[in-house]
């Protein structure tokens, strides 16, 4: 951890030397979910613009990484299953590089499942997926039941109301 902490600490400090403070922060926040760097004027703005959710890591960065992993190693490697497991290696590695927030867990889990159930010759159900995601989040932290709570509109009933709060 200490080593993933400093190499991220230095792709921090090179973004902030080579760009200006809001061009930096941003990319920061983009790319590593830290928000912390952003300018009041821009943070402001993706919230006023109710785009907040683009700088917390989910799924798009998630995405993102896999495709550039994949667009690299397309070209040297031609064993699927080989390739997948760099695909989930690596896809450990940045959930630790950035944090290991709950939406970065799940969205690391969800896609490293639908990796490991293509080199398996199996079918990936998105809720299963999802479950056993939310379970590991569950053991590495039980406190993180509060930020599970925002997918339960997954699971809600088409009988309840919209406005009900979950």
């Amino acid at each position: 951890m200490y080593y993933i902490e400093e190499f991220k600490q230095k792709l921090i400090n090179n973004l902030l030397i080579s760009y200006d403070d809001q061009k930096s922060g941003f990319l920061v926040g983009l790319l590593l979910g830290e928000k912390s760097y952003l300018t009041n004027e821009i943070n402001e703005s993706f919230n006023n613009s109710s785009l907040s959710h683009v700088l917390a890591i989910s799924g798009m960065h998630v995405t993102y990484v896999v495709l550039g992993i994949s667009f690299i190693i397309d070209k040297v490697i031609i064993s699927k299953k080989k390739k997948n497991i760099i695909k989930v290696s690596f896809l450990a590695f940045f959930s630790l590089f950035t944090g290991g927030t709950p939406s970065c867990i799940r969205a690391c889990i969800m896609t490293g499942m639908v990796l490991l159930s293509e080199s398996l010759y199996r079918k990936n159900d998105f809720l299963t997926s999802l479950l056993v995601a939310l379970n590991i989040i569950l053991i590495i932290n039980p406190y993180n039941i509060e930020n599970i709570r925002n997918v339960a509109f997954i699971f809600r009933d088409n009988r309840i109301s919209q406005n009900t709060i979950w």
